[in-house]
């Protein structure tokens, strides 16, 4: 004997939907919060460069510091990309070279040499007797990358535009 399609589905209570939202909530609200802080903080950093730097370094937000660091590393990739591209279309060929390897290499040197970076700038910083932390220099490195993304966007329109001109200009 077979049971009736409306019956085999049992009625939820309004109550367990609530419970559900409130239990997203917080999740959704945490990752708004990062973005507001993530873009008000890079913001302040180009407005006040010296007391809202100073405030970053010191607060050690490693979390906004990587986030910062892996923007710079995608623009990183992008750049790479378009460059290598109109370099093929220049030269006539990409002698085995992927945009797969040119991904993932340029993420991976990307995120070495920033850790490098905030490893010379502690070491300097400790020589120096400074009190800092790894979380700090992180934040002290990802400065540079809040400072160069729009440059790295302008030079990624300029190589669109003209690839010569927009290597030079990813150069300096």
């Amino acid at each position: 004997q077979q049971v009736p399609p409306q019956q085999q589905y049992q009625q939820v209570p309004p109550q367990q939907y609530q419970q559900q939202y409130q239990q997203m909530a917080p999740q959704q609200s945490a990752a708004s919060d990062y973005f507001k802080q993530f873009f008000n903080t890079a913001l302040n950093v180009w407005k006040k460069p010296v007391t809202a730097g100073k405030e970053y370094v010191m607060s050690g937000k490693f979390t906004l510091a990587i986030g910062y660091l892996l923007v710079q590393a995608v623009g990183m990739v992008f750049e790479a990309r378009s460059s290598l591209a109109n370099l093929a279309e220049i030269a006539g060929s990409l002698v085995g070279v992927t945009y797969v390897k040119v991904f993932f290499g340029t993420l991976f040197l990307s995120a070495i040499f920033s850790i490098m970076l905030a490893g010379l700038l502690l070491g300097f910083n400790l020589i120096a007797k400074n009190n800092m932390t790894f979380k700090n220099a992180l934040c002290l490195a990802s400065v540079r990358s809040i400072v160069i993304a729009p440059a790295m966007v302008v030079a990624l329109i300029i190589i669109l535009i003209n690839p010569l001109w927009g290597g030079v200009f990813s150069l300096i």
